[in-house]
């Protein structure tokens, strides 16, 4: 419900994530294969517990709802305060849906760049002109070079945005970027095209020069 929602859009925040992990969680989404749908995350919780007061119905109490080892419930409980500064379940509801928005747009632009930009080779590596990477917007650069580390290094997980950032932040100053390795993948530019390969190629190529 929607209070499940501002909670994991405070956590998020305070984890530091982007406009990606902003949005919250969606309607739709799928999870190691299953499918799922939340659809009363537009809920607010007050609601839901009027329409099983009117029913008759006895609510479920959940122990661990109230249990602050969690940090949701810590989040939870900091709500009334936070409501009192104005901050309350529909506003960040409201911020949840501006987020999602501003994600599609980002992400629709990154996909236009990734065509024009991205070349990915035979062996696994890629290559992008380093003067298209550092003229993009900074969002969308960020989003852009995730996507290929994570094609070219084969990790699954979500890389950490603070180190997509600062690689953007170096490749934007369109001078030589020495080799240094990020996610799996080793990065580097000679100023007009930036190369990204598997770390592990590296160590075969050592090995076979070794043998």
């Amino acid at each position: 419900h929607l209070g499940d929602q501002a909670e994991t859009i405070l956590m998020r925040l305070a984890h530091g994530s982007g406009v990606e992990g902003l949005r919250g969680m969606d309607r739709f989404t799928e999870v190691e294969g299953c499918r799922i749908f939340r659809p009363l995350l537009g809920l607010d919780p007050q609601q839901l517990r009027e329409i099983v007061e009117r029913t008759g119905l006895t609510a479920a109490a959940d122990p661990s709802n109230i249990d602050r080892h969690y940090e949701r419930v810590r989040w939870r409980q900091a709500m009334p305060e936070l409501e009192e500064l104005g901050l309350d379940l529909h506003r960040l509801g409201d911020f949840a849906g501006r987020m999602a928005d501003a994600d599609a747009l980002i992400g629709a632009e990154m996909e236009r760049a990734f065509a024009a930009l991205v070349h990915l080779g035979p062996d696994g590596d890629a290559e992008l002109p380093h003067a298209g990477v550092s003229t993009l917007n900074r969002a969308v650069a960020v989003r852009l070079l995730g996507r290929v580390l994570r094609i070219v290094g084969g990790d699954r997980k979500p890389h950490a945005l603070g180190a997509l950032e600062s690689l953007y932040g170096r490749l934007s100053q369109r001078t030589p970027l020495r080799a240094s390795t990020l996610h799996g993948c080793i990065v580097q530019s000679d100023g007009m095209t930036v190369s990204i390969r598997p770390q592990g190629a590296r160590r075969a190529t050592l090995l076979g020069t070794a043998g």
